[in-house]
Parts: C-alpha cells; sequence; structure tokens
C-alpha cells in the first residue's frame, strides 16, 4: 500500500498494483504530462561537434553533433565517462585526444571563465559545491546565486545593482515555479527541488549557446522533476543542451535523442523509443559481468 500526504494532510491511498500517475498526481497536485517532444532528426545548424574523442587513453573514439535547440542526453552506468565528457566541454577536463568545435569554429575551453564568457554553461552534479554560497556569505540569496557568474557583464563598472538583480530573480521565481517568500530568500530556505531550480535559472539569465547538465535531477522529487523538464525543453532558444544522466526514465522524459556511454565511449545512440531500453539493459549486463564490482 502507498499513502500520500501533501500539505500536511493525507491526500491519497493506493493498493497494489498501484495506480502511479494517479499516485504522482495526488503527490504534486496536478497530472504529469507524459513526453512528447521527440520527433525526426533535426536540419538545424550544429551548435556542438565532438571529432575523434578518447576521454581517456585506450578508450574507443567517438564523434559526436548536437545541434539548434536539440536536448540530448547520455546515459550510463557509474564511471562509464558522462561527467568528463561534460566537464572537458567546460574546459575542467582535458580530453586525451580529438577536438571539440563551437558554432563551426574550433573550441577549447581554458577554464569555466572562458566556457562563461562563450555561452557555455555548466550545472555540475553536486550544487551545493559548485553553485550555491552559504547562507551567511554575502550574496546568498536567490538573487545573488542567479547573479553571481554574470556580474562582469551585467555592472562592468562594478558598481551592484540590486534592483536588477530582484527583478531577474522575481521573474525566475514566477516562470520556474520556485517555492519562496522572495528573492532575497537564502538557498539554505529552499528544498532541493526549488534549489536546483535556482541553479537552472541562473543560466537562462543569459545568453547561452551550450547548456551542460551532469544530474540535474538528482535529489528532487517527481513535481520539481517535471518543472525542470519543462523549464529545459522551453528555454532552447538556438541552443543546444547536454545532459548526463545514470536515470533511463529521466533521460527518456527530457531528451530528443539519447546516447549510452560505456568505458569512456559512446556505445549506442537511440531516439528514446522502445529499443533504447534493450541496449541500456544489455550495456550494463555487460558491464556487470565483466566487473565484478
Amino acid at each position: 500500500r502507498a499513502v500520500v500526504m501533501r500539505g500536511g494532510r493525507i491526500v491519497g491511498a493506493f493498493a497494489r498494483p498501484i495506480d502511479f500517475p494517479a499516485a504522482v498526481a495526488a503527490m504534486i497536485g496536478r497530472p504529469l504530462e507524459a513526453a512528447t517532444h521527440r520527433g525526426e532528426a533535426s536540419t538545424a545548424p550544429v551548435v556542438l561537434s565532438v571529432k575523434g574523442a578518447r576521454l581517456v587513453a585506450g578508450a574507443a573514439p567517438f564523434d559526436l553533433e548536437l545541434r539548434s535547440g536539440e536536448v540530448v542526453a547520455i546515459t550510463g552506468t557509474l564511471g562509464s565517462g558522462k561527467s568528463r565528457l561534460l566537464r572537458a566541454l567546460f574546459g575542467l577536463a582535458t580530453l586525451a585526444e580529438g577536438t571539440f568545435g563551437l558554432d563551426g569554429k574550433p573550441w577549447l575551453s581554458s577554464g569555466p571563465g572562458q566556457s562563461i564568457e562563450n555561452g557555455v554553461f555548466m550545472v555540475a552534479e553536486d550544487r551545493w559545491q559548485s553553485s550555491l554560497l552559504p547562507p551567511e556569505v554575502p550574496g546568498a540569496s536567490i538573487a545573488g546565486t542567479i547573479a553571481l557568474p554574470h556580474l562582469k557583464r551585467w555592472f562592468p563598472g562594478g558598481l551592484l545593482r540590486t534592483k536588477r538583480e530582484r527583478k531577474v530573480a522575481a521573474e525566475a521565481i514566477a516562470r520556474l515555479g520556485i517555492k519562496a517568500r522572495g528573492p532575497d530568500d537564502t538557498l539554505d530556505e529552499l528544498s532541493g527541488g526549488n534549489q536546483q531550480k535556482v541553479v537552472l535559472a541562473r543560466w537562462q539569465a543569459a545568453p547561452c549557446r551550450l547548456l551542460l547538465l551532469d544530474e540535474p535531477f538528482q535529489g528532487v522529487d517527481v513535481g520539481a522533476r517535471a518543472d525542470l523538464i519543462a523549464a529545459i525543453r522551453g528555454s532552447q532558444s538556438g541552443s543546444a543542451t547536454l545532459i548526463a544522466t545514470s536515470d533511463t526514465e529521466e533521460a527518456l522524459e527530457v531528451a530528443d535523442r539519447i546516447l549510452v556511454m560505456r568505458n569512456h565511449s559512446l556505445h549506442a545512440a537511440e531516439d528514446g523509443h522502445g529499443p533504447l531500453s534493450d541496449q541500456i539493459d544489455r550495456v550494463e549486463g555487460e558491464e556487470t559481468a565483466g566487473d565484478p564490482r
């Protein structure tokens, strides 16, 4: 049996076989819409190109292209190389071999600063380590968190204008459904899902070419995940999005295309329909058989 509580009271009770859509609707107070965004391969301009990439020595090389307006998910087991690829694109790791291209030009980032200047943004797996500030630090509010990487561009004279910061934050709160009292709330006052919405809002506050998301739905509830997926899907504006996730269900919900990574190399690519699950099961089974861990 499953009992659902929301807002301090019981809103639903379910017995096996549990009606999952009804249980989710009880949890979040509304139906969870099914993903319907997948279609044919895009003919839009290429934003990211990866040629002959070896993430580590000895790994099989692979190529990859992401087009304008496209959301691509990479899934695979822990240690398969998903995060390393995103970190290399953002300038936090290096390739053993191969090249990157951004909008038709060679791309090799020297670090996050250069990436941000060129519209390459990344949400790392651990939001507290990479994106959020302790509440006692100045600028640890929702408004300050969103504005932090854009200060140089927004305030070239060095004089902060909190009115602009708070306006951008208020718009993000409304657009993403962030549950907060206002732009001045600190992030420790928010749930995990609302914290992640703030982190995403940070990178939606400036023009983006390539958005890199590493396990973006980790530690968020099903309702917040639906809101995050809607925000990711609704904010393309010609940019490309690359998501690393260990959860096949998340990949199926959010992506136009799904790639499977094994041993630091792309192993399979599908469009999110039935055959993908079989391929993922086979890949994970092969890894388990070959690695006693």
